[in-house]
């Protein structure tokens, strides 16, 4: 397969980064993957990711947007050395932005607790 190719599938593979017109079973994936990759990017830049996050659209099209914009870094998609430093000098924004944000709690929790959001409950009662 040739990188092009590699490309376009990305392109075909790639979710949107908002989930507003996605029908309910895609918008389980969508947040279950949202927060597989808020977990990661929390450990990874040590964002202040707080409880409930999911709940402020401007937080969850925040961290869609980052997921967005460090997976075309990691899958070589994108190799450009000075787009990478403007993604990392912008983490301190993006820090303030999340951390400035409605909801005065800590920071997100491990998928699977007992205290998964509350999108995850009643997305899996609609499949």
């Amino acid at each position: 397969m040739t990188r092009e190719e590699d490309l376009e599938r990305l392109e075909r593979e790639r979710w949107p980064m908002h989930h507003h017109d996605l029908l309910p079973g895609q918008k389980v994936k969508w947040f279950e993957q949202l927060w597989s990759d808020v977990v990661a990017l929390q450990k990874r830049y040590h964002l202040p990711v707080r409880t409930d996050w999911w709940e402020h659209e401007l937080q969850v099209e925040t961290l869609a947007a980052l997921a967005a914009w460090v997976q075309r870094y990691d899958s070589g998609e994108w190799d450009d050395p000075p787009g990478k430093l403007s993604l990392l000098f912008e983490i301190e924004r993006i820090g303030v932005l999340l951390r400035d944000g409605p909801d005065p709690a800590a920071s997100v929790r491990p998928t699977g607790s007992s205290n998964d959001p509350a999108w995850a409950s009643s997305a899996r009662s609609v499949l």
